[in-house]
C-alpha cells in the first residue's frame, strides 16, 4: 500500500468506502474522546506521560479527521483536497 494512502484508496467503484469512512471516523473519534476523559482524571493529570497521550490522541484525531475529510471529499463531490492548491496538498501530506 502506498504511503499515504487509506486501506481502499483506488477502489473508486467501491460503494462500501464512505459507510467505511464513517466507522473508521465514528471509532476512533470515541477512541480519543475516551483517552482524553481518562487521561484528564485528577489521579493522572500530573503525570508527564498523560500530558503525552492526551496530545497523541489529540494529534490523531486531527489526522484522522484530516485524511477521512479527504475522502469524503473525493468520493462524494470528485474532488481531490490535494490539488486543489499548493497548502492543502503540503497539509495533507
Amino acid at each position: 500500500m502506498a504511503e499515504g494512502r487509506l486501506a481502499f484508496d483506488g477502489c473508486e467503484s467501491c460503494p462500501l468506502a464512505p459507510a467505511v469512512s464513517c466507522v473508521f471516523a465514528a471509532i476512533g473519534t470515541v477512541g480519543n474522546a475516551l483517552c482524553v476523559a481518562v487521561m484528564s482524571r485528577r489521579a493522572l493529570r500530573d503525570s508527564t506521560t498523560s500530558f503525552l497521550l492526551i496530545v497523541l490522541a489529540v494529534i490523531d484525531q486531527l489526522v484522522l479527521w484530516t485524511d477521512l475529510m479527504r475522502q469524503w471529499l473525493r468520493y462524494g463531490y470528485e474532488v481531490d483536497m490535494r490539488t486543489v492548491s499548493r497548502t492543502a496538498c503540503k497539509m495533507h501530506k
